[in-house]
């Protein structure tokens, strides 16, 4: 039989310094896009959901609707480690551009809104739907 060999013990540092430089360089991204570390809501928000879900995103999204845009943006710390990058997760959709917002049944997502020309569909989760769905009702081109 072969005995297994431990790892070196710098291997562990390496892949705690590899996080650590991965988290680095999302915050000096993040600074450069002028994209918040702690995302703060607009106090002119007329719809807030501290909690919601998404594609990708469990429980960790911020969505508010302000006066001409509806904004989903990750909660600290799933803003970092390029997460918001890769999944999409930190959206601001124009009022214009918003074509429909409907309720689902669907278990995962309960409201679906479809938005841009070419018809982009954003699902979330949030524990209000009918109060997102009427902060938004304005918005719905016919």
């Amino acid at each position: 039989m072969m005995e297994s060999a431990e790892p070196p013990f710098w291997f562990i540092w390496l892949a705690f310094g590899w996080v650590a430089f991965v988290i680095l360089a999302s915050v000096i991204y993040r600074a450069r896009a002028s994209k918040p570390i702690f995302p703060k809501v607009p106090e002119n928000a007329v719809y807030l959901e501290r909690w919601a879900s998404g594609p990708f995103a469990a429980n960790c999204l911020l969505v508010w609707v302000s006066n001409d845009t509806l904004s989903v943006v990750p909660r600290f710390p799933f803003n970092l480690m390029f997460l918001p990058e890769i999944y999409r997760l930190e959206q601001t959709i124009v009022r214009n551009s918003i074509r429909a917002v409907k309720r689902t049944r669907v278990s995962t997502n309960n409201v679906q809104i479809e938005y841009g020309s070419v018809g982009k569909v954003l699902k979330l989760r949030v524990r209000n739907p009918e109060a997102l769905i009427a902060s938004l009702g304005n918005m719905q081109r016919p």
